[in-house]
């Protein structure tokens, strides 16, 4: 794939899919960290965003917490399962002044462009201190500014003095914002010289509840109350999709640069992102499901969509945005019939059917026999498809 000109940064990629600012499931150590990067740019990272620093964390007045997370059931079978990750609002994941320094030391030496986030975390004159610490580090291709973690509920708010700020002690080095989801920034948005792109949205923020099952071994057993929490995973998906419409919809955000996160697990989640306009796609859900293969996987479901198709990535990017249809027009359009049936050589007769009593009306069964669908009825949603185990209900059109 031919180098891209990626304009929030100060370097040209050879990969619009980039390692987004990941928190690493254990405790902090350079050694291990840069390991792991340098496992991402074997598979072809396009590049590599550090962990966020925080600026009031100093190694000498905290030690490294272990991030507590467990995974959320979606309530789906399969390997989509969970939904994501939840990091409790209490636990520091996210990592030292001096923690950060040293590891943006290292990963530069990689030969992959690394970009420096920060957290939006305690006083202006915190914030400002962090950043200008980090921007001392030769060969960062940019800075992301983190005002999105969904655990930092009350953090520093983003005007244009803060970026004025920000712009002079950053000196040429390239901005980008990362947006927290339906956050309304347009005074800031307004002013491109400010900043070279924005990221959009990373994880919504949710509430923990308290454990109601206590013999249930997981990091929240011991939660007696509700907690702020980020929720992340394939769930967000269809949430960043129309995060990123509404972006690149809008006349005065159309021209500025957008790498988005949040959600993405396959090559296909990624490439539909460029399709709708995101010029670079960040993963971290996709890295967690699929380990650091997954940038392989997307340089090369990619160069073979743009071969297959005789489209440059130029091309690709925001192709889609021409056949968003509104539910007026959906409804209008003439679907095709679609409906469910019970392929008999696949279904295993089982006593306790999946597919039954799920509140379709369509689909029954008698004892020793497989089950049925009445056509008649059924609409084809294809809930009874995704509830069975032994994948025996087809679809016909």
């Amino acid at each position: 794939m031919a180098s891209i000109d990626c304009e929030w940064l100060n370097t040209p990629l050879h990969s619009p899919f980039i390692l987004a600012s990941l928190t690493l499931f254990s405790k902090p150590n350079v050694k291990k960290h840069i390991e792991y990067f340098e496992q991402a740019a074997h598979y072809g990272v396009g590049a590599i965003i550090l962990p966020s620093i925080n600026p009031l964390r100093s190694d000498e007045s905290f030690g490294s917490p272990y991030v507590r997370t467990a995974p959320i059931p979606s309530g789906l079978q399969g390997p989509s399962n969970f939904m994501g990750f939840a990091l409790l609002g209490s636990t520091d994941n996210i990592v030292s002044i001096e923690y950060g320094l040293n590891l943006a030391k290292e990963a530069v030496k990689i030969g992959v462009p690394v970009v420096a986030s920060v957290a939006n975390i305690g006083s202006k004159a915190n914030f400002l201190n962090a950043i200008q610490q980090i921007v001392a580090v030769d060969q960062l291709a940019g800075i992301e500014l983190n005002f999105s973690c969904p655990n930092v509920l009350n953090g520093l708010a983003l005007d244009l003095n803060l970026l004025e700020d920000v712009c002079s002690v950053c000196n040429s080095l390239p901005i980008s914002i990362k947006l927290a989801p339906q956050a309304d920034f347009a005074n800031i948005l307004n002013n491109k010289e400010l900043f070279s792109g924005i990221t959009c949205s990373n994880a919504y923020t949710g509430l923990m509840p308290p454990s109601l099952d206590f013999s249930t071994m997981t990091p929240f057993a011991d939660v007696e109350s509700w907690r702020p929490t980020g929720i992340y995973g394939p769930q967000e998906k269809l949430l960043t999709f129309y995060d990123i419409l509404k972006f690149k919809s809008q006349s005065e955000t159309r021209s500025i640069p957008l790498s988005s996160v949040g959600g993405f697990v396959s090559a296909r989640d990624a490439i539909q992102a460029i399709m709708l306009g995101a010029d670079t796609v960040q993963l971290s859900s996709a890295v967690i499901w699929k380990g650091l293969k997954i940038f392989q996987e997307c340089n090369e479901k990619l160069e073979l969509y743009l071969k297959e198709n005789e489209l440059t990535l130029d091309k690709l990017n925001g192709s889609s945005l021409a056949y968003i249809n509104t539910s007026d027009t959906i409804l209008a359009s003439q679907r095709p019939v679609r409906t469910m049936y019970v392929n008999s050589a696949i279904c295993h007769i089982c006593d306790d059917c999946a597919c039954v009593d799920h509140g379709c009306y369509a689909i029954h069964k008698e004892k020793n026999k497989c089950a049925e669908i009445d056509e008649s009825l059924c609409n084809g949603c294809g809930w009874c498809q995704i509830m069975c185990a032994h994948h025996a209900i087809e679809t016909k059109m």
